[in-house]
Protein backbone atom coordinates (compact mmCIF):
# COMPACT_ATOMS: atom_id res chain seq x y z
CA UNK A 1 0.00 0.00 0.00
CA UNK A 2 3.35 2.23 0.85
CA UNK A 3 4.19 1.90 -2.58
CA UNK A 4 0.85 3.10 -3.89
CA UNK A 5 2.32 6.75 -1.97
CA UNK A 6 5.02 6.56 -3.68
CA UNK A 7 7.40 6.41 -0.74
CA UNK A 8 9.19 3.33 1.22
CA UNK A 9 9.13 4.70 4.94
CA UNK A 10 11.56 3.00 7.24
CA UNK A 11 10.00 2.41 10.54
CA UNK A 12 12.99 2.72 13.30
CA UNK A 13 11.59 1.83 16.98
CA UNK A 14 11.85 4.58 19.00
CA UNK A 15 12.35 7.25 16.26
CA UNK A 16 9.94 8.44 13.64
CA UNK A 17 9.25 6.97 10.36
CA UNK A 18 11.33 8.21 7.45
CA UNK A 19 11.00 8.29 4.05
CA UNK A 20 14.07 8.26 2.19
CA UNK A 21 16.31 10.98 3.62
CA UNK A 22 13.75 13.03 5.18
CA UNK A 23 11.64 12.87 7.99
CA UNK A 24 7.94 13.14 7.65
CA UNK A 25 6.42 16.22 8.57
CA UNK A 26 2.91 17.69 8.67
CA UNK A 27 3.09 17.94 4.71
CA UNK A 28 3.64 14.39 3.98
CA UNK A 29 0.88 13.90 6.62
CA UNK A 30 -1.67 15.52 4.40
CA UNK A 31 -0.17 13.85 1.43
CA UNK A 32 -1.21 10.21 3.10
CA UNK A 33 -4.10 12.13 4.13
CA UNK A 34 -5.24 12.97 0.60
CA UNK A 35 -4.29 9.07 -0.67
CA UNK A 36 -6.28 7.70 1.95
CA UNK A 37 -8.99 9.64 0.32
CA UNK A 38 -8.19 8.37 -3.18
CA UNK A 39 -8.22 4.91 -1.50
CA UNK A 40 -11.02 5.06 0.13
CA UNK A 41 -12.99 6.33 -3.06
CA UNK A 42 -15.20 3.03 -2.39
CA UNK A 43 -19.40 2.74 -1.33
CA UNK A 44 -19.82 4.41 2.18
CA UNK A 45 -20.92 1.02 3.99
CA UNK A 46 -17.36 0.02 3.39
CA UNK A 47 -15.35 3.04 5.01
CA UNK A 48 -14.14 1.39 8.57
CA UNK A 49 -13.10 3.59 11.09
CA UNK A 50 -11.42 2.74 14.60
CA UNK A 51 -13.73 0.14 16.41
CA UNK A 52 -15.26 -0.99 13.56
CA UNK A 53 -17.63 2.28 13.88
CA UNK A 54 -18.37 3.76 10.60
CA UNK A 55 -18.58 7.71 10.39
CA UNK A 56 -18.72 9.80 7.64
CA UNK A 57 -15.45 12.04 6.40
CA UNK A 58 -14.41 14.27 9.14
CA UNK A 59 -17.04 13.25 11.49
CA UNK A 60 -16.59 11.84 14.53
CA UNK A 61 -14.90 9.09 15.29
CA UNK A 62 -12.63 9.44 12.66
CA UNK A 63 -8.62 10.16 13.03
CA UNK A 64 -7.28 13.63 12.81
CA UNK A 65 -5.23 13.11 10.11
CA UNK A 66 -8.67 11.73 8.11
CA UNK A 67 -9.87 15.56 8.82
CA UNK A 68 -11.80 14.15 12.16
CA UNK A 69 -12.50 14.97 15.63
CA UNK A 70 -10.86 13.34 18.26
CA UNK A 71 -10.30 10.24 16.09
CA UNK A 72 -7.37 7.94 16.53
CA UNK A 73 -5.03 6.21 14.27
CA UNK A 74 -5.86 2.85 13.73
CA UNK A 75 -4.16 1.20 15.99
CA UNK A 76 -1.62 2.18 18.18
CA UNK A 77 -1.62 2.14 22.19
CA UNK A 78 0.39 5.12 22.64
CA UNK A 79 -2.31 7.31 20.42
CA UNK A 80 -5.67 5.98 22.07
CA UNK A 81 -3.38 7.48 25.22
CA UNK A 82 -3.44 10.65 23.80
CA UNK A 83 -7.18 10.60 22.82
CA UNK A 84 -8.20 9.80 26.78
CA UNK A 85 -5.88 13.05 27.49
CA UNK A 86 -7.25 15.36 25.11
CA UNK A 87 -10.75 14.03 25.88
CA UNK A 88 -9.75 15.35 29.80
CA UNK A 89 -8.40 18.49 28.46
CA UNK A 90 -11.47 21.01 26.49
CA UNK A 91 -9.05 24.53 26.41
CA UNK A 92 -6.84 22.36 24.68
CA UNK A 93 -9.01 21.06 22.17
CA UNK A 94 -10.58 24.40 21.42
CA UNK A 95 -7.36 25.94 21.17
CA UNK A 96 -6.31 23.52 18.53
CA UNK A 97 -9.90 24.36 16.36
CA UNK A 98 -8.83 27.77 16.60
CA UNK A 99 -5.44 26.90 15.29
CA UNK A 100 -6.76 24.71 12.48
CA UNK A 101 -5.20 21.84 14.19
CA UNK A 102 -2.21 20.91 15.99
CA UNK A 103 1.80 20.54 14.62
CA UNK A 104 2.66 16.49 14.64
CA UNK A 105 4.68 14.90 17.50
CA UNK A 106 7.44 12.84 17.43
CA UNK A 107 6.04 9.42 17.08
CA UNK A 108 2.77 10.38 15.40
CA UNK A 109 4.28 9.16 12.00
CA UNK A 110 5.24 6.28 12.88
CA UNK A 111 1.79 5.58 14.94
CA UNK A 112 -0.17 6.41 11.60
CA UNK A 113 1.79 4.40 9.32
CA UNK A 114 1.63 1.11 11.58
CA UNK A 115 -2.46 2.22 12.12
CA UNK A 116 -2.27 1.77 8.11
CA UNK A 117 -0.58 -1.12 8.21
CA UNK A 118 -2.79 -2.93 10.94
CA UNK A 119 -5.80 -1.57 9.29
CA UNK A 120 -4.61 -3.02 6.07
CA UNK A 121 -3.68 -6.88 7.91
CA UNK A 122 -7.03 -6.37 9.70
CA UNK A 123 -10.13 -5.06 8.35
CA UNK A 124 -12.26 -6.34 5.06
CA UNK A 125 -12.61 -2.62 3.37
CA UNK A 126 -8.41 -2.42 3.61
CA UNK A 127 -8.10 -5.76 1.89
CA UNK A 128 -10.87 -5.15 -1.19
CA UNK A 129 -9.85 -1.25 -1.43
CA UNK A 130 -6.16 -2.14 -3.08
CA UNK A 131 -7.65 -5.38 -4.87
CA UNK A 132 -10.78 -3.37 -6.77
CA UNK A 133 -11.03 0.17 -5.62
CA UNK A 134 -14.37 1.62 -7.19
CA UNK A 135 -16.14 -1.70 -8.59
CA UNK A 136 -18.96 -2.67 -6.44
CA UNK A 137 -19.93 -5.59 -8.18
CA UNK A 138 -16.20 -7.07 -8.13
CA UNK A 139 -15.95 -5.86 -4.50
CA UNK A 140 -19.23 -7.74 -3.03
CA UNK A 141 -17.78 -10.91 -4.59
CA UNK A 142 -14.36 -10.79 -3.00
CA UNK A 143 -16.03 -10.28 0.13
CA UNK A 144 -17.95 -13.14 -0.24
CA UNK A 145 -14.91 -15.11 -0.99
CA UNK A 146 -12.69 -13.37 2.28
CA UNK A 147 -15.21 -14.17 4.44
CA UNK A 148 -15.92 -17.76 3.83
CA UNK A 149 -12.26 -18.39 3.61
CA UNK A 150 -11.61 -16.86 6.89
CA UNK A 151 -14.75 -17.72 8.95
CA UNK A 152 -15.93 -21.42 9.48
CA UNK A 153 -19.12 -20.35 11.40
CA UNK A 154 -20.08 -18.39 8.17
CA UNK A 155 -19.00 -21.24 5.61
CA UNK A 156 -21.78 -23.87 8.32
CA UNK A 157 -24.54 -21.19 7.18
CA UNK A 158 -24.14 -21.69 3.93
CA UNK A 159 -24.05 -25.62 4.18
CA UNK A 160 -27.29 -24.90 5.93
CA UNK A 161 -28.70 -22.76 3.70
CA UNK A 162 -28.21 -24.84 0.87
CA UNK A 163 -28.94 -28.28 2.38
CA UNK A 164 -32.94 -26.83 3.11
CA UNK A 165 -32.97 -26.53 -0.88
CA UNK A 166 -31.37 -30.32 -0.92
CA UNK A 167 -27.82 -29.20 -2.02
CA UNK A 168 -24.75 -30.20 -0.28
CA UNK A 169 -22.15 -27.48 0.63
CA UNK A 170 -19.69 -28.76 3.32
CA UNK A 171 -17.70 -26.77 5.60
CA UNK A 172 -14.84 -28.13 4.71
CA UNK A 173 -15.10 -26.66 1.03
CA UNK A 174 -12.00 -24.49 -0.08
CA UNK A 175 -12.76 -20.93 -1.90
CA UNK A 176 -11.28 -19.13 -4.42
CA UNK A 177 -12.18 -16.42 -6.49
CA UNK A 178 -12.13 -16.08 -10.32
CA UNK A 179 -11.11 -20.15 -11.42
CA UNK A 180 -10.72 -19.91 -15.18
CA UNK A 181 -11.19 -23.02 -17.09
CA UNK A 182 -10.38 -24.43 -20.33
CA UNK A 183 -14.12 -23.79 -21.10
CA UNK A 184 -13.36 -19.71 -21.26
CA UNK A 185 -15.52 -19.34 -18.14
CA UNK A 186 -14.54 -17.32 -14.90
CA UNK A 187 -16.97 -18.17 -12.15
CA UNK A 188 -17.00 -15.70 -9.16
CA UNK A 189 -16.24 -17.87 -6.36
CA UNK A 190 -15.41 -22.06 -6.46
CA UNK A 191 -16.02 -24.16 -3.52
CA UNK A 192 -13.25 -27.13 -4.10
CA UNK A 193 -13.16 -29.96 -2.00
CA UNK A 194 -10.39 -31.85 -0.60
CA UNK A 195 -9.86 -34.33 -4.21
CA UNK A 196 -9.44 -30.74 -5.68
CA UNK A 197 -13.31 -30.99 -7.16
CA UNK A 198 -15.64 -28.12 -7.80
CA UNK A 199 -18.41 -28.97 -5.69
CA UNK A 200 -19.60 -25.17 -5.32
CA UNK A 201 -19.80 -22.65 -7.58
CA UNK A 202 -21.22 -19.12 -6.79
CA UNK A 203 -21.96 -16.40 -8.88
CA UNK A 204 -22.41 -13.33 -7.77
CA UNK A 205 -24.38 -10.38 -9.00
CA UNK A 206 -26.08 -6.43 -8.47
CA UNK A 207 -27.08 -5.59 -11.93
CA UNK A 208 -25.08 -7.08 -14.73
CA UNK A 209 -26.98 -9.61 -17.00
CA UNK A 210 -25.77 -13.72 -17.63
CA UNK A 211 -23.07 -14.13 -19.77
CA UNK A 212 -23.47 -16.47 -22.48
CA UNK A 213 -21.70 -19.13 -20.17
CA UNK A 214 -24.27 -18.91 -17.47
CA UNK A 215 -25.71 -21.12 -16.18
CA UNK A 216 -24.75 -23.79 -18.74
CA UNK A 217 -21.01 -23.78 -19.15
CA UNK A 218 -21.15 -23.32 -15.30
CA UNK A 219 -23.33 -26.72 -14.79
CA UNK A 220 -20.98 -28.28 -16.84
CA UNK A 221 -18.28 -28.02 -14.58
CA UNK A 222 -20.13 -29.38 -11.84
CA UNK A 223 -19.49 -33.73 -10.65
CA UNK A 224 -22.36 -35.51 -11.79
CA UNK A 225 -22.94 -36.82 -8.04
CA UNK A 226 -24.26 -33.74 -6.38
CA UNK A 227 -22.71 -30.32 -7.47
CA UNK A 228 -24.40 -27.10 -7.20
CA UNK A 229 -23.90 -24.10 -8.99
CA UNK A 230 -25.87 -20.19 -6.85
CA UNK A 231 -26.22 -16.94 -8.22
CA UNK A 232 -26.79 -14.06 -5.94
CA UNK A 233 -28.49 -11.55 -6.59
CA UNK A 234 -30.58 -8.50 -5.78
CA UNK A 235 -34.10 -9.19 -4.20
CA UNK A 236 -35.94 -7.31 -7.41
CA UNK A 237 -33.97 -9.29 -10.21
CA UNK A 238 -34.93 -12.89 -8.27
CA UNK A 239 -37.90 -13.81 -10.51
CA UNK A 240 -36.13 -12.49 -13.77
CA UNK A 241 -33.31 -14.10 -13.53
CA UNK A 242 -34.49 -17.28 -12.32
CA UNK A 243 -36.92 -17.41 -15.33
CA UNK A 244 -33.83 -16.91 -17.58
CA UNK A 245 -32.02 -19.37 -15.92
CA UNK A 246 -34.89 -22.19 -16.46
CA UNK A 247 -34.87 -21.19 -19.91
CA UNK A 248 -31.43 -21.15 -20.92
CA UNK A 249 -31.33 -24.51 -19.63
CA UNK A 250 -34.65 -25.66 -21.33
CA UNK A 251 -32.35 -24.74 -24.47
CA UNK A 252 -29.94 -26.46 -23.68
CA UNK A 253 -32.01 -29.62 -23.15
CA UNK A 254 -31.25 -29.62 -19.73
CA UNK A 255 -34.14 -30.85 -17.61
CA UNK A 256 -34.25 -28.62 -14.45
CA UNK A 257 -36.90 -30.39 -11.76
CA UNK A 258 -38.11 -26.95 -9.82
CA UNK A 259 -39.65 -27.15 -6.07
CA UNK A 260 -40.72 -24.60 -3.46
CA UNK A 261 -38.50 -23.89 -1.00
CA UNK A 262 -40.45 -22.55 1.51
CA UNK A 263 -37.60 -19.48 2.04
CA UNK A 264 -38.29 -15.93 0.93
CA UNK A 265 -36.30 -15.30 -2.65
CA UNK A 266 -34.92 -18.51 -2.46
CA UNK A 267 -35.11 -20.91 -5.77
CA UNK A 268 -34.09 -23.92 -6.30
CA UNK A 269 -33.79 -26.63 -9.39
CA UNK A 270 -32.73 -30.16 -9.41
CA UNK A 271 -31.31 -31.79 -12.45
CA UNK A 272 -31.98 -35.39 -13.30
CA UNK A 273 -28.06 -36.23 -12.91
CA UNK A 274 -28.39 -34.83 -9.08
CA UNK A 275 -26.55 -31.00 -9.70
CA UNK A 276 -28.42 -28.54 -8.72
CA UNK A 277 -29.14 -25.00 -9.40
CA UNK A 278 -30.22 -22.44 -7.03
CA UNK A 279 -30.62 -18.77 -7.10
CA UNK A 280 -31.04 -16.38 -3.98
CA UNK A 281 -31.16 -12.93 -2.98
CA UNK A 282 -28.17 -11.54 -0.95
CA UNK A 283 -29.98 -10.54 2.04
CA UNK A 284 -31.45 -14.41 2.15
CA UNK A 285 -27.47 -15.37 2.25
CA UNK A 286 -26.16 -12.75 4.19
CA UNK A 287 -28.71 -12.50 7.29
CA UNK A 288 -27.84 -16.27 8.10
CA UNK A 289 -24.72 -15.86 7.88
CA UNK A 290 -24.85 -12.90 10.12
CA UNK A 291 -27.06 -14.74 12.58
CA UNK A 292 -24.81 -17.84 12.88
CA UNK A 293 -21.44 -15.05 13.74
CA UNK A 294 -23.64 -13.84 15.99
CA UNK A 295 -24.07 -16.86 17.78
CA UNK A 296 -20.25 -17.75 17.35
CA UNK A 297 -19.31 -14.16 18.70
CA UNK A 298 -16.98 -13.74 16.32
CA UNK A 299 -16.98 -9.38 16.11
CA UNK A 300 -14.56 -9.13 13.15
CA UNK A 301 -16.46 -11.46 10.24
CA UNK A 302 -19.58 -10.08 11.54
CA UNK A 303 -18.53 -6.65 10.99
CA UNK A 304 -17.47 -7.67 7.80
CA UNK A 305 -20.68 -9.12 6.62
CA UNK A 306 -22.29 -5.94 8.25
CA UNK A 307 -20.06 -3.85 5.63
CA UNK A 308 -20.96 -6.25 2.83
CA UNK A 309 -24.62 -6.12 3.22
CA UNK A 310 -24.08 -2.30 3.32
CA UNK A 311 -22.90 -2.84 0.31
CA UNK A 312 -25.66 -5.06 -1.10
CA UNK A 313 -28.19 -3.08 0.23
CA UNK A 314 -27.36 0.31 -1.37
CA UNK A 315 -26.82 -1.21 -4.41
CA UNK A 316 -30.28 -3.05 -4.51
CA UNK A 317 -31.91 0.62 -3.41
CA UNK A 318 -29.91 2.45 -5.69
CA UNK A 319 -32.16 1.77 -9.10
CA UNK A 320 -29.74 4.20 -11.17
CA UNK A 321 -26.56 2.73 -12.73
CA UNK A 322 -23.72 5.02 -14.03
CA UNK A 323 -23.92 5.90 -17.94
CA UNK A 324 -21.71 4.70 -20.28
CA UNK A 325 -20.59 5.67 -23.35
CA UNK A 326 -21.57 3.05 -25.09
CA UNK A 327 -24.97 3.19 -23.79
CA UNK A 328 -25.37 6.53 -25.38
CA UNK A 329 -24.38 5.07 -28.74
CA UNK A 330 -25.67 2.19 -29.18
CA UNK A 331 -28.56 1.37 -31.10
CA UNK A 332 -31.10 -0.19 -28.46
CA UNK A 333 -33.42 2.39 -27.55
CA UNK A 334 -34.23 2.63 -30.67
CA UNK A 335 -35.67 -0.97 -29.96
CA UNK A 336 -38.10 0.86 -27.41
CA UNK A 337 -39.55 2.34 -30.68
CA UNK A 338 -40.27 -0.18 -31.97
CA UNK A 339 -41.65 -2.29 -29.59
CA UNK A 340 -44.17 0.18 -29.00
CA UNK A 341 -45.14 0.16 -32.79
CA UNK A 342 -45.23 -3.38 -32.07
CA UNK A 343 -48.41 -2.76 -29.66
CA UNK A 344 -49.73 -1.03 -32.20
CA UNK A 345 -49.51 -3.38 -34.81
CA UNK A 346 -51.04 -5.96 -32.37
CA UNK A 347 -53.73 -4.38 -31.88
CA UNK A 348 -55.04 -3.69 -35.09
CA UNK A 349 -54.42 -7.23 -36.46
CA UNK A 350 -56.34 -8.12 -33.47
CA UNK A 351 -59.16 -5.61 -34.13
CA UNK A 352 -58.79 -6.99 -38.26
CA UNK A 353 -59.86 -10.50 -37.08
CA UNK A 354 -62.78 -9.40 -35.04
CA UNK A 355 -61.05 -10.73 -31.05
CA UNK A 356 -60.80 -7.45 -29.76
CA UNK A 357 -62.68 -4.15 -29.65
CA UNK A 358 -61.07 -1.40 -28.25
CA UNK A 359 -64.15 1.28 -28.68
CA UNK A 360 -63.98 3.81 -26.08
CA UNK A 361 -60.66 2.89 -24.32
CA UNK A 362 -57.74 4.83 -24.60
CA UNK A 363 -53.83 4.42 -25.34
CA UNK A 364 -51.99 5.66 -22.78
CA UNK A 365 -47.87 6.02 -21.89
CA UNK A 366 -45.64 6.79 -18.99
CA UNK A 367 -42.16 6.94 -17.52
CA UNK A 368 -41.11 2.87 -19.15
CA UNK A 369 -44.43 2.16 -20.53
CA UNK A 370 -46.68 2.51 -23.31
CA UNK A 371 -49.48 1.26 -24.65
CA UNK A 372 -53.47 0.55 -25.04
CA UNK A 373 -56.53 -0.84 -23.33
CA UNK A 374 -58.34 -3.03 -25.37
CA UNK A 375 -61.06 -6.34 -24.69
CA UNK A 376 -60.25 -9.19 -25.72
CA UNK A 377 -63.02 -11.51 -25.90
CA UNK A 378 -65.31 -9.42 -23.77
CA UNK A 379 -62.46 -9.02 -21.03
CA UNK A 380 -60.59 -5.97 -20.32
CA UNK A 381 -57.01 -5.81 -20.54
CA UNK A 382 -53.76 -3.70 -21.44
CA UNK A 383 -51.63 -4.28 -24.26
CA UNK A 384 -48.43 -2.87 -23.26
CA UNK A 385 -44.62 -1.98 -23.71
CA UNK A 386 -43.55 -1.75 -20.24
CA UNK A 387 -40.08 -1.78 -19.47
CA UNK A 388 -40.64 -2.18 -15.41
CA UNK A 389 -41.82 -5.12 -15.62
CA UNK A 390 -39.03 -6.42 -18.39
CA UNK A 391 -37.20 -5.57 -15.54
CA UNK A 392 -38.84 -7.15 -12.81
CA UNK A 393 -40.22 -10.75 -14.36
CA UNK A 394 -38.92 -11.67 -17.74
CA UNK A 395 -36.69 -11.25 -20.26
CA UNK A 396 -39.01 -9.24 -23.03
CA UNK A 397 -40.64 -5.63 -22.84
CA UNK A 398 -44.33 -7.07 -24.56
CA UNK A 399 -47.14 -7.75 -21.76
CA UNK A 400 -50.68 -8.39 -21.73
CA UNK A 401 -52.25 -7.13 -18.17
CA UNK A 402 -55.64 -9.03 -17.36
CA UNK A 403 -57.95 -6.78 -15.74
CA UNK A 404 -61.34 -8.55 -15.92
CA UNK A 405 -65.08 -8.34 -17.13
CA UNK A 406 -65.40 -4.81 -14.59
CA UNK A 407 -62.01 -3.50 -14.61
CA UNK A 408 -62.53 -4.21 -10.65
CA UNK A 409 -60.01 -5.78 -8.03
CA UNK A 410 -62.45 -8.64 -7.30
CA UNK A 411 -62.07 -9.16 -11.35
CA UNK A 412 -58.11 -10.52 -10.63
CA UNK A 413 -58.85 -13.47 -8.89
CA UNK A 414 -60.53 -14.69 -11.36
CA UNK A 415 -58.84 -14.26 -13.75
CA UNK A 416 -55.89 -15.45 -12.30
CA UNK A 417 -57.40 -18.86 -12.23
CA UNK A 418 -58.30 -18.70 -15.77
CA UNK A 419 -54.74 -17.85 -16.95
CA UNK A 420 -53.14 -20.66 -14.44
CA UNK A 421 -51.93 -22.83 -17.32
CA UNK A 422 -49.10 -20.04 -18.11
CA UNK A 423 -48.99 -19.80 -14.57
CA UNK A 424 -47.74 -23.52 -14.06
CA UNK A 425 -45.19 -23.49 -17.17
CA UNK A 426 -41.15 -23.97 -16.95
CA UNK A 427 -40.65 -20.48 -16.93
CA UNK A 428 -43.55 -18.90 -16.26
CA UNK A 429 -45.24 -16.62 -18.45
CA UNK A 430 -47.65 -15.35 -16.00
CA UNK A 431 -46.64 -12.91 -13.24
CA UNK A 432 -48.82 -10.94 -10.46
CA UNK A 433 -47.98 -7.46 -11.12
CA UNK A 434 -48.03 -4.63 -8.02
CA UNK A 435 -51.45 -3.41 -8.98
CA UNK A 436 -52.98 -7.15 -8.30
CA UNK A 437 -53.95 -8.00 -11.63
CA UNK A 438 -52.04 -11.25 -13.73
CA UNK A 439 -49.90 -10.00 -16.45
CA UNK A 440 -48.65 -12.47 -19.59
CA UNK A 441 -45.60 -12.31 -20.94
CA UNK A 442 -45.09 -11.86 -24.36
CA UNK A 443 -41.96 -13.73 -25.93
CA UNK A 444 -40.32 -11.31 -29.13
CA UNK A 445 -39.08 -13.87 -31.37
CA UNK A 446 -35.07 -13.02 -31.83
CA UNK A 447 -33.63 -13.60 -35.37
CA UNK A 448 -37.09 -13.14 -37.25
CA UNK A 449 -38.31 -10.21 -39.51
CA UNK A 450 -41.25 -7.74 -38.38
CA UNK A 451 -44.36 -9.73 -40.37
CA UNK A 452 -42.92 -12.87 -38.65
CA UNK A 453 -42.51 -10.98 -34.97
CA UNK A 454 -46.34 -9.18 -35.41
CA UNK A 455 -47.66 -12.60 -36.86
CA UNK A 456 -45.84 -14.76 -33.25
CA UNK A 457 -47.10 -12.19 -30.63
CA UNK A 458 -50.44 -12.25 -32.14
CA UNK A 459 -50.73 -15.87 -32.00
CA UNK A 460 -49.63 -15.68 -28.17
CA UNK A 461 -52.08 -13.02 -27.77
CA UNK A 462 -55.25 -15.32 -29.07
CA UNK A 463 -53.73 -18.34 -26.63
CA UNK A 464 -54.30 -15.73 -24.01
CA UNK A 465 -57.98 -15.03 -25.79
CA UNK A 466 -58.77 -18.67 -25.92
CA UNK A 467 -58.17 -18.71 -22.18
CA UNK A 468 -60.00 -15.46 -20.77
CA UNK A 469 -62.99 -16.41 -23.63
CA UNK A 470 -65.18 -17.98 -20.84
CA UNK A 471 -65.26 -14.83 -18.58
CA UNK A 472 -66.27 -12.92 -21.38
CA UNK A 473 -69.48 -15.29 -22.16
CA UNK A 474 -70.49 -14.93 -18.72
CA UNK A 475 -74.09 -12.56 -18.66
CA UNK A 476 -73.26 -9.41 -17.42
CA UNK A 477 -74.37 -7.68 -14.17
CA UNK A 478 -76.90 -5.48 -14.31
CA UNK A 479 -76.15 -2.26 -15.69
CA UNK A 480 -73.42 -3.71 -17.82
CA UNK A 481 -69.72 -3.70 -17.54
CA UNK A 482 -67.79 -0.53 -17.63
CA UNK A 483 -66.54 0.95 -21.09
CA UNK A 484 -63.50 2.13 -19.82
CA UNK A 485 -60.48 1.19 -16.92
CA UNK A 486 -62.17 2.60 -13.47
CA UNK A 487 -59.23 6.14 -13.70
CA UNK A 488 -56.60 7.20 -15.11
CA UNK A 489 -54.14 5.61 -12.90
CA UNK A 490 -50.96 4.32 -14.74
CA UNK A 491 -50.95 0.77 -14.38
CA UNK A 492 -48.38 -0.97 -11.69
CA UNK A 493 -45.64 -3.15 -12.49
Amino acid sequence: MLQRFGHAPSLAPGGPARCGHAALGRSSLVSYRREIFHLAAAPEPLLHCAGGTRRRPGGAGWPWWLGGRRGRVLGGRRHRRRSRVRRAAPERQRQRAEDGGRAPRAGDERDLIWGILGAMNETLFAHLATKFGPHPENLATEALGYILRRSLPAREAVRDLLGKVGAVAPSSLIYQNQVAGGDEAQPDLVGFDDKGDQRLIIEAKFWAGLTSHQPVTYLERLPRDGGTLVFVVPAARVMLIWGELLRRCQDAELSVQESQTGIPDVRQGALVDGRRLVLVSWRALLDPIGFRLEAADDRRAREDVAQLRGLCERMDAEAFLPVTSEELTTQIYRRVIEFGRLVDEVCTALRHQGIANMNGLRAIAGNGYSGRYLRLRGVGCFLVCDIRKWMKFAPTPLWLSVYGVRWEKSDASTARRALAPLESVTPPRMFMAGDGFPTVALQVPVGAERDTVVKNLLDQVIVVADLLAPLGSVEQPAGGAKDTPPDDAPPEA
